[in-house]
């Protein structure tokens, strides 16, 4: 008897009209569970089932800001978010499957978390996330500000209002080899860095001159010694360092601050009387969300000298 073949028929027929499944998405809102109104937040979404990171798109006409690393000296230390305006955002092209989503928004607001489920099928979700606020310092007087902030002008409108910053400081000038000029610092941000202030809202504003010297290199020398930052310059300084009293002597005529930073070099306990520095960093950058990765930051006792050796001699000669 000849077997039919019509079954292989049927499968590769229905095979191939069979239609694909289509990308999934859910659509966030954040509000403030008092007012019931409207803000902007820091957005994590992640796959439970897979790991991956996924970032939001905003709908509004102001895009989010996407931050997405991985430091270099320990591959677990990942942090991806999105950081989006007060509008709803959503997160596309799905697949089905559990997805952990968490929303901050500074230090002000308890965080929030939530499992969403997406069913095979499934292709939209939309949800609410209410924040709910433990304390409101700006009423009481107080504005929160950033002075260690390395985020590109470009990106603080929304950076800034997702996590409740009313006064940041960004370093937009930043020198990490010994004598050499914030106007020729190697890791300095692109373009014009303006000289007044810039006003995001009656409440959000950004001083935008400002120098970090991180001396990373002392001629041939590898060293990480700390940082002392020059808050709100007016002018390009043009001094390298050391010598660090030329570089205080025209912050203070600029009516700049000086913020010292984690520092450990030698002769750092001088700096605050030769500076006039009148801030110094508790909760540094070393301060870290996601698993810290900079585990051998601070110089061994014994290179200390050697350090202050080096300078004295490129000093000196």
């Amino acid at each position: 008897m000849r077997k039919s073949k019509l079954p292989l028929f049927l499968f590769l027929f229905c095979f191939a009209f069979a239609k694909p499944a289509l990308p999934a998405e859910f659509v966030l809102s954040v509000v403030d569970s008092a007012t019931r109104q409207r803000v902007a937040a820091r957005v994590y979404v992640e796959n439970v089932d897979t790991g991956q990171w996924h970032f939001v798109r905003a709908h509004s006409s102001t895009d989010g800001v996407i931050y997405e690393r991985q430091n270099w000296a320990n591959k677990n230390s990942i942090e991806h978010h999105t950081s989006v305006p007060a509008a709803p955002f959503v997160a596309e092209n799905l697949v089905a499957g559990t997805y952990l989503v968490t929303i901050e928004r500074g230090k002000e607001y308890f965080p929030e978390s939530r499992r969403i489920v997406l069913a095979e099928g499934e292709q939209r979700a939309v949800e609410t996330v209410e924040l709910k606020r433990w304390v409101n310092m700006a009423e009481r007087g107080w504005y929160s500000g950033e002075t260690h902030l390395h985020r590109p002008l470009n990106e603080l409108p929304v950076v800034m209002q997702a996590e409740d910053l009313n006064v940041a400081l960004p370093l937009t000038y930043w020198v990490t080899k010994a004598f050499t000029a914030p106007s020729q610092g190697n890791k300095n941000q692109s373009g014009e860095i303006p000289d007044r202030l810039i006003m995001i809202d009656d409440t959000h504003a950004i001083w935008p001159r400002n120098t970090e010297y991180e001396i990373f290199t002392v001629g041939e020398h590898n060293h990480t010694l700390g940082a002392l930052f020059v808050l709100n310059h007016r002018s390009i300084f043009s001094l390298g360092a050391p010598d660090w009293k030329p570089i205080a002597d025209q912050a203070r005529s600029e009516g700049a601050l000086m913020d010292l930073d984690k520092l450990d070099w030698p002769f750092g306990m001088t700096l605050p009387h030769m500076s006039g520095a009148t801030l110094y960093e508790l909760a540094n950058n070393h301060l870290w969300r996601c698993e810290f990765g900079l585990t051998k930051w601070n110089t061994a006792n014994a290179k200390r000298g050697h350090c202050t050796l080096t300078v004295l001699r490129a000093l000196l000669s």
